[in-house]
């Protein structure tokens, strides 16, 4: 009886260890990630804007206000460097889509509303204002149709795992679009 209570429990404790985990690695990245957008934005003053950023590089800092997520997105690169910043991928229609683990960055999601706004802000101070017309829940191989959809073309997306308070490898997405004003 004794083994088999022992095995529950650490099978309980690997279960949430990812979630915890990530929590940790998040509060970290938040407490520099301001920093290493100022010294980003600093080092690339007056430089011309590059057309396709390296993977990992800085590319915009992203506000939800109505969620509280304020952060650094970095362009697409490995799946570690996603625990510590969203990530962004160019979409071949013109859009992007940013894309965070649902218990990290994009935990705040699940308070966004149709209507709430979205801003970025990129390396040369330039803000760009979106305002969220869709909130969506796809299975994941209904994601791909759905931004590349040529009502959104330059749509700015938001995309993480679905459910938000979910146990393990969540089933479906969860993917906010919001055009620009």
């Amino acid at each position: 009886m004794a083994v088999v209570a022992f095995a529950l429990l650490a099978a309980g404790v690997g279960l949430v260890a990812g979630p915890v985990a990530h929590g940790v690695v998040a509060q970290v990245s938040a407490a520099q990630a301001k920093e290493v957008w100022e010294k980003w934005k600093q080092s690339h003053a007056g430089l011309p804007a590059k057309p396709s950023p390296e993977p990992g590089e800085p590319v915009f800092w992203l506000r939800v206000p109505s969620c509280k997520i304020s952060t650094l997105v970095t362009q697409e690169s490995d799946a570690e460097a996603l625990h510590r910043y969203p990530a962004v991928r160019e979409l071949e229609s013109g859009g992007c889509v940013v894309f965070a683990h649902r218990d990290m960055h994009f935990r705040g999601l699940a308070d966004v509303r149709v209507g709430d706004d979205i801003t970025i802000e990129s390396a040369d101070g330039r803000p760009a204002t979106y305002t969220i017309r869709l909130i969506r829940v796809l299975l994941p191989e209904q994601v791909s149709a759905a931004v590349e959809d040529p009502e959104n073309r330059t749509s700015l997306h938001l995309l993480t795992c679905y459910p938000f308070r979910y146990i393990g490898a969540a089933p479906k997405r969860f993917l906010v679009t919001a055009t620009r004003r």
